[in-house]
Parts: structure tokens; sequence; C-alpha cells
């Protein structure tokens, strides 16, 4: 679930942001605007759902995710943590993973990370 829910963030990202100042200006707009009961509890239903969404992706630590840097760069991953990394589009795999494990281990530490890389691409440990 944690996943998942880091990829709405991560493709959505500042958006996110505005999607929950949404209901509260929205409510502070209704407040001048003369409305009956029924449509006062849709607004009711609709910004618990939004509050309730807000509060979830809190739970799960992902608020701000989009802007996580990651704990290797590509330079330090070239250079010392898989040195046989060849050219191509399995440096864009090698990254990703990291991405993924990174939303996977809130919190994790550049050395978890580091002995989770080699173990997931042996073959590009290389001699140190």
């Amino acid at each position: 679930m944690r996943m998942s829910c880091s990829q709405l963030c991560l493709c959505s990202g500042f958006l996110l942001i505005t999607l929950f100042s949404i209901p509260g200006l929205y409510a502070q707009h209704l407040l001048t605007v003369q409305m009956d009961q029924d449509y006062e509890e849709v607004r009711r239903a609709t910004v618990a759902r939004y509050d309730a969404f807000a509060a979830a992706l809190q739970q799960l630590g992902l608020i701000g995710i989009w802007s996580q840097r990651p704990l290797i760069d590509g330079v330090e991953m070239k250079s010392e943590v898989l040195r046989d990394i060849p050219k191509g589009p399995v440096f864009r795999d090698i990254m990703n993973e990291q991405e993924r494990w990174m939303t996977t281990h809130p919190g994790g530490g550049r050395d978890a990370l580091v002995k989770h890389m080699r173990e997931t691409f042996p073959k590009f440990v290389g001699e140190e």
C-alpha cells in the first residue's frame, strides 16, 4: 500500500498540496453563500473524505515524498557502490530500485541501502 500511494504522490507532486487546500478554501467560500441543509451535508462529507485521505498519506509518511532526494547520487552509485554498472537503461533501473527501496523503507539508512543494492545487483559490484 505504501508503494502504491507513493507512486500517486510522486506522479502528482505539488498538485496534492493544492488538492488538500481546496476543501478548506471551498468551505470558506461556502460560508458566505446561503445553502440548504442537504448541500451542507454533501460538502461536509466531501471535506471529510479529503481529510481522511490526507491523514492516511500523513500516517504512511508520504507527505513530501515527491521532493525526496536519493541517499546515493548517480556518481556515488557508480564509483562507490556498484562500480561495474554498464552504460544504458540498466543505470535507470538501478536508480529506480533505490527509489523503491527508500519508499518501502522509510528512515532506512545509507548503509542498509548500499547492502540492498549490492545484494540486488551483485554482478555490478566490482572489485573493492
